[in-house]
């Protein structure tokens, strides 16, 4: 016995048949062959495929050959007429609506079937059990995804997937623990919640958002803001471009690619460097823009600001809310842990301004070319040391080592070291107008002078000694020697010791 065909009537040996039992069997041979699948739908796998009808999470299927009932392990293979937008149910033949679950037990969710892709259902009891992969949810443990699929509802893979090909993402998926090794692209928002790896180039033209700690070890493009709310890890041979913003954590890190911007601690960088909390440099630090530091700065090696063209300033103390002081510590040894020296700004608009050092080494200023060292106040050049090392106060251009361009006083002792040679006091040498010039003595407090000592202008002009007030003067020698009164250069007087 069969589904198909049974012999009835047989025919006896050297009988003859009889055309009406020769006709039946034909015709029962004929509705044997017609219980059968067309042979395209089995070359074609086809025999429980069908396009769907009915509508979005109500669907109706139609197969070649109408079933009598439902029975477990039916297998159904159908297009999506229309992509559904919650749970969803299947009707084959009209023996009923049954619904679709995912293979743990859960309803589809919305982009679960989606118009165009073929779903096989497998009934189990009395739901449909989807058997092809859900656009929205993917789990199991190191599934391999090879190929290069293309995803666009919003699929939640929840184990650790592999992606070995070039899948493309344009809805908005979820990841949990995925690793990546092809050059997989993401233009939804998607979501990333576990520790995953990507190893290929990934191109992220969305706005993806890292709640773990991925790990991105090739070069990788950001076309939008990109969010790292734990950490990310990059290797040494790893760039990451963007064509918006990354972001990492809580203004932890951010990478403004529209405006050329990098910042630590603030969602507003106003310089190409713009860091509001301390930091630590242990390697070298090279700058060739303008970097804005609002914390402290330690660099453990060198810090090298260089210009190829224009000026470069390092700047302490910018886009204050309130003053305070501002400087640059300078720590020589391994126990001090303030300064050894500093240059210090006191705070506020005229706040002084120190060059301090600790210790008995002292502060050396020094030029090691034939340099000038210059000082100035108000804008006005008070003081220079020239490259021959004579000292101008007044004057820009010093003729001795020490060149005073203008009135001195003097609290103490002058004292003119004699050496060995004759020393001068000069007053008025270097004149470019004739004048007096004089030497005028004070011992009281009245500020006006009791002796003087001057030649009136011109090349002959008068030499006076005179003394104010009752004390007289005194005019010798308090040795042995004689004292003469000459004009013309010839004496007239003479007083001798005796």
């Amino acid at each position: 016995m069969n589904d198909y065909y049974n012999a009835t009537n047989l025919i006896a040996r050297q009988s003859l048949a009889r055309s009406a039992d020769e006709n039946a069997d034909r015709l029962a041979v004929k509705a044997a062959f017609d219980l059968l699948p067309p042979l395209a739908n089995l070359n074609e796998g086809k025999l429980t495929y069908a396009v769907a009808g009915g509508s979005a999470n109500a669907y109706t299927v139609n197969l070649p050959r109408t079933l009598g009932s439902y029975a477990d392990g039916l297998k159904v293979r159908f297009k999506v007429p229309v992509t559904n937008t919650g749970p969803s149910t299947l009707n084959v033949d009209g023996l009923g609506a049954r619904t679709i679950k995912r293979i743990d037990g859960t309803d589809v969710d919305a982009g679960d079937l989606t118009a165009g892709d073929i779903a096989e259902v497998i009934l189990t009891g009395a739901n449909f059990v989807l058997a092809t992969p859900s656009r929205t949810h993917m789990e199991g443990v190191a599934t391999t995804l090879a190929g290069s699929p293309t995803y666009t509802g919003n699929p939640t893979f929840s184990g650790n997937p592999v992606f070995s090909g070039n899948p493309s993402f344009t809805g908005t998926p979820s990841f949990v623990n995925a690793s990546y090794s092809g050059s997989v692209t993401y233009s939804g928002s998607t979501t990333f919640s576990g520790n995953p790896s990507f190893t290929g180039n990934p191109d992220f033209s969305g706005s993806p958002t890292f709640t773990g700690t991925p790990t991105f070890s090739a070069a990788t493009t950001f076309n939008a803001l990109a969010t790292f709310s734990a950490g990310v890890q990059l290797s040494a041979t790893t760039s990451i471009s963007t064509g918006g913003v990354l972001s990492v954590g809580t203004n932890l890190f951010r990478a403004d690619d529209i405006q050329g911007r990098v910042a630590i601690g603030t969602a507003t960088p106003t310089a190409p460097f713009h860091v509001t909390v301390n930091t630590t440099f242990d390697g070298n630090v090279t700058g060739n823009g303008t970097w804005t530091l609002n914390g402290g700065m330690v660099v453990a090696t060198d810090l090298d600001v260089s210009a190829s063209t224009g000026e470069r300033a390092v700047k302490i103390g910018t886009s204050r809310s309130a003053d305070g002081g501002s400087g640059v510590n300078l720590i020589s040894d391994t126990t001090t842990t303030d300064w050894n020296s500093r240059f210090h700004r006191a705070a506020g608009v005229n706040g002084a301004t120190a060059v301090e050092a600790k210790g008995t080494g002292g502060i050396d200023v020094q030029t090691l070319g034939a340099a000038e060292i210059r000082m100035s106040t108000n804008s006005t050049q008070a003081m220079v040391i020239d490259g021959s090392q004579q000292v101008g106060i007044g004057t820009a251009t010093p003729a001795a080592k020490l060149d005073v361009g203008g009135s001195t006083n003097i609290s103490g002792d002058v004292i003119i070291d004699g050496g060995t040679g004759a020393r001068v006091l000069e007053l008025g040498k270097n004149r470019t107008v004739d004048g007096l010039s004089g030497l005028y003595v004070t011992t009281g407090t009245t500020g006006t002078y009791q002796a003087k000592f001057e030649t009136t202008s011109g090349p002959n002009g008068i030499t006076s000694i005179v003394s104010y007030g009752t004390g007289g003067m005194w005019v010798g020698t308090n040795d042995a020697a004689g004292l003469n009164f000459q004009t013309g250069g010839l004496t007239h007087v003479t007083l001798d010791s005796g």
